[in-house]
């Protein structure tokens, strides 16, 4: 079905290009005088390196432009003739869904999923909720922050600044056995 349904439409387009009527003389005559001539072409001025360099440039960009082509046409190939099943097999599941979304669901949730998918499908949007979440957390919590920021800070000789060591360090004749910490604690 889904096979049937990618085939029709491009049987239906090759037919409509075969079938194409040859156009009128006014139509010929319009498109003449709208394209450009060899007299409009000479009024340009413009030197040989710098025509060189416009076609040069042009040229480029076709090629970048048919490089992108074709490798959407591979694509597509590929996901129509399943040389990759995971791939094929998931784009013809979504089309088979979208059909049936749209026969059989009201308008109004289809308009609503469509919405839902453009906004969740896309990078960005959770880029931005992400930013203006971690601003909330922000707002919300600004104790917290406060407390990670503020470190006490010891200036050294040189005028740099060190963190300070809060924990004590052991001396080598100190008892650091669990019960003896925990008597310690008591004891505090």
């Amino acid at each position: 079905v889904g096979a049937l349904m990618i085939s029709v439409p491009a049987l239906l387009g090759y037919l409509q290009e075969v079938c194409r009527a040859r156009l009128p003389e006014s139509e010929l005559i319009r498109r003449k005088y709208h394209s450009v001539r060899q007299e409009d072409l000479q009024k340009v001025r413009l030197s040989r390196p710098e025509a060189m360099s416009e076609v040069k440039s042009f040229l480029i960009q076709l090629e970048a432009f048919l490089t992108r082509l074709c490798c959407t046409c591979e694509a597509a190939y590929r996901v129509l003739y399943w040389e990759n099943p995971v791939v094929s097999s998931q784009f013809y599941g979504a089309l088979l869904g979208t059909v049936c979304m749209l026969y059989l669901l009201p308008l109004c949730w289809v308009l609503t999923l469509l919405n839902s998918t453009l906004f969740l499908g896309n990078v960005e949007f959770f880029r931005v909720v992400s930013e203006y979440r971690a601003s909330l957390q922000r707002r919300m919590n600004p104790k917290q922050e406060e407390c990670t920021f503020e470190s006490p800070l010891l200036l050294d000789a040189g005028g740099k600044g060190s963190l300070l060591d809060s924990t004590p360090a052991p001396t080598p004749t100190e008892d650091l056995t669990p019960g003896s910490v925990e008597e310690a604690e008591e004891a505090e």
